[in-house]
């Protein structure tokens, strides 16, 4: 569940908010150029709920489990982050277009959950899944602003090294995460 929770967080609270403000502040596009980026996010966020959905159960009946096509999205996902959080702006549409995909992958710990807990469990679980997200999206989304608002923001934006210094933060828990996440792929319920 952290490894959800986190991922989904730090998707919604930086897609929700902070893509429009990078877009613009650290990879310099105009207006129209922020407005395609987000478009393009949002269009790889719905095919990704799409896609890695219809991808996780055709490989679940070839033996391969939900947990480990949702953990090598999420570790995806963490790529872009931290090409983000590194000031990486060489190719903004296809870094907005894998930050949507992989960032729905977090979607598919849902069906994980449930799995793990069971039946008698599952809504008790999946709802605990889903108030921790919108936890971490409304902690991220503040914690990303106040960390940005510690540089004076000028006629253009913020400078680059805020977003750095804000995207690291969770870029670094992230990866905590996924370590942490890196057992329960290879324990019981990974069979499932």
């Amino acid at each position: 569940m952290p490894v959800g929770m986190l991922a989904m967080g730090v998707f919604m609270a930086v897609q929700g908010l902070w893509a429009g403000p990078w877009l613009r502040d650290v990879a310099g596009l105009a207006p129209d150029g922020v407005a395609a980026g987000l478009t393009v996010m949002a269009a790889g966020m719905a095919a990704g709920y799409l896609l890695l959905g219809m991808l996780a159960e055709r490989l679940a009946r070839r033996g391969v489990p939900v947990i480990l096509v949702g953990g090598i999205g999420m570790t995806v996902f963490w790529l872009t982050l931290a090409a983000m959080a590194l000031g990486w702006a060489g190719a903004p549409m296809l870094l907005c277009g894998m930050f949507g995909f992989t960032g729905a992958s977090s979607s598919l710990m849902y069906a994980v959950v449930t799995q793990y807990f069971g039946m008698r469990l599952a809504g008790r679980a999946t709802t605990s899944l889903n108030l921790t997200m919108f936890m971490a999206a409304f902690l991220l989304q503040w914690g990303l602003g106040a960390v940005i608002g510690l540089w004076p923001k000028g006629e253009t934006g913020w400078p680059a090294e805020a977003f750095s210094v804000a995207f690291a933060i969770p870029a670094v828990l992230l990866a905590a995460a996924l370590l942490w996440f890196i057992p329960a792929i290879r324990g019981p319920g990974s069979s499932r």
